[in-house]
């Protein structure tokens, strides 16, 4: 048996939302603010905005300094706290993050930014029932920050509250019709209520907004891999790898999509691409050994799904495309092994009962093979193969 799934891009994460703001006026052009700070370097402001500047260009050390030194001049100003720790939380140093975040609310108890940063660092690591809590408090303050309500819709995906997140991100794109993480993460919403063409136009309309983004591009791909679009799921995928080629899910679905069309050489470069990328990412590893089975690399194959199961002992298709190539080098012990473990792992599978029925045949094992090809019918009863194996064996007795 071979087994393919699109994997979709997890959600699009909101993970900070940074004003930098001067008499009320958004900027985001690095020269105006650089040119501010020197000429009036002992001002906080321009230094605060520049550091923003810096951030938007994923200058997060150079926006670092720029923050501190905001807090030198102006130790009373909260925005300066939450930028700073909006940068650490880009960098992953999230101790820093959440002490910067924190003395962010004591000096403004009322800074609705920094518990939307605080919410979004939270969620990163792992403290949903936190993050909710935050990004409450960052609404009531101020109902209206899109990337608020959008980091809250998030963290109800991730708790499995589909609704409550729709509501949120819909209200973030009612607030923000321009914020393509909301689309995009609306569109996760409904890939796990498994609404395929409402999140297509979610992951749509996200590319659209945000082309320079790779993940976008790849969420579209996979949602185009799941509606069997190849040429179209082919086109973003590539897009998502030309902005980002380290995008172990990009590569992965563009194997689905070699797979697919026969073109087997690209598509085991995909999946080892994928495997490089990320050693733990079980399903390229399976659809590898799936390859491999099929043009007859068995050693190769047998290699892939074992660490398919170290990975996660429980997988089913691991464990049943593994019987598979035991059966094919005519080693039936460790084939039936396998089988035995994919139907207590999937009791409901024809598949590993009819072929467990094989197996026994193979064997001399009559009486079981019987049992399982009877099991196999209970489960589908009009399939061909066990009604004409169950014959066959029936005939020999």
């Amino acid at each position: 048996m071979t087994f393919y799934r699109a994997f979709l891009l997890g959600i699009l994460l909101g993970l900070s939302y940074l004003a930098f703001m001067r008499n009320n006026i958004w900027f985001d052009t690095f020269s105006i603010w650089d040119d501010t700070s020197k000429k009036s370097p002992k001002k906080a402001r321009p230094h605060n905005n520049l550091g923003g500047a810096y951030q938007m260009k994923g200058l997060n050390r150079e926006s670092i300094e720029e923050f501190k030194m905001t807090i030198k001049l102006e130790p009373g100003y909260s925005g300066a706290y939450s930028n700073l720790g909006a940068a650490y939380l880009n960098m992953g140093l999230y101790d820093d993050s959440q002490r910067e975040l924190m003395n962010a609310i004591n000096v403004n108890p009322a800074d609705a930014r920094a518990y939307t940063n605080l919410g979004a660092l939270f969620h990163r690591r792992g403290k949903l029932v936190d993050a909710v809590v935050a990004l409450r408090n960052a609404i009531v303050i101020n109902p209206y920050i899109a990337v608020a309500h959008n980091n809250l819709g998030n963290v109800y995906l991730a708790l499995n509250l589909f609704e409550d997140a729709k509501r949120e991100l819909f209200t973030a794109i009612s607030l923000d019709p321009t914020l393509a993480m909301a689309y995009a993460n609306l569109g996760s919403v409904y890939m796990r209520q498994g609404m395929i063409d409402g999140a297509m136009n979610m992951f749509r309309k996200a590319a659209v907004l945000a082309p320079n983004n790779a993940e976008a591009h790849a969420n579209l791909g996979g949602i185009y891999v799941t509606k069997g679009m190849f040429d179209d799921a082919e086109k973003e995928l590539k897009k998502a790898l030309d902005i980002n080629p380290d995008l172990s899910d990009a590569h992965y679905n563009m194997g689905v999509v070699y797979t697919k069309r026969g073109m087997i050489d690209a598509a085991i470069r995909e999946y080892k691409t994928a495997i490089s990328l990320d050693p733990n990412f079980i399903d390229s590893r399976i659809n590898l050994g799936a390859i491999y089975y099929e043009i007859n690399m068995l050693d190769e194959a047998e290699e892939q799904f074992k660490e398919a199961i170290k990975l996660n002992k429980d997988s089913f298709e691991a464990h049943i495309n593994l019987a598979n190539v035991y059966g094919k080098k005519g080693d039936m012990k460790n084939a039936v092994r396998e089988l035995q473990i994919s139907i207590k792992l999937n009791p409901n599978s024809y598949d590993a009962h009819y072929i467990l029925g094989f197996a026994y045949e193979k064997t001399g094992n009559f009486k079981m093979a019987k049992n399982e090809y009877e099991t196999a019918l209970k489960i589908m009863p009009d399939a061909r193969d066990a009604k004409e194996a169950l014959a066959k064996l029936l005939s020999k007795r």
